[in-house]
């Protein structure tokens, strides 16, 4: 499976996000997956991409959103911001799954956007 991230930090700092990729891409890539990892919607993301898991929120998951429709990829996007603002534009990106990280993450997800 082709799986695609976007981590704007990523190379540069290694945060909590940057982090959370590094390992997530390592243990997807050791199972066989396909795994890249660019800064943004605008890198030239692979066209046969089945996944795309954005974790830059705001912009780049609207435009993850409009990428993923046009090439018929699912849209992942994880809570790594929680409860707010950033995760209500996440969630109303309609991602094919949003991650929650918590039990309560999941509830407040629920009423934000109960269609995802």
């Amino acid at each position: 499976m082709n799986i695609a991230f976007l981590c704007r930090h990523y190379g540069k700092s290694f945060r909590g996000a940057e982090t959370y990729v590094r390992e997530l891409s390592s243990h997807l890539s050791r199972l066989g997956h396909n795994v890249k990892i660019y800064p943004h919607i605008f890198s030239g993301i692979d066209k046969s991409t089945q996944i795309l898991i954005s974790t830059n929120g705001r912009l780049d998951a609207i435009l993850a959103r409009f990428w993923c429709l046009f090439y018929h990829a699912k849209l992942i996007i994880p809570g790594q911001s929680g409860p707010g603002i950033d995760d209500r534009w996440n969630l109303w990106c309609f991602p094919d799954t949003f991650v929650a990280l918590t039990d309560f993450q999941l509830y407040w997800a629920r009423k934000a956007n109960p269609f995802v």
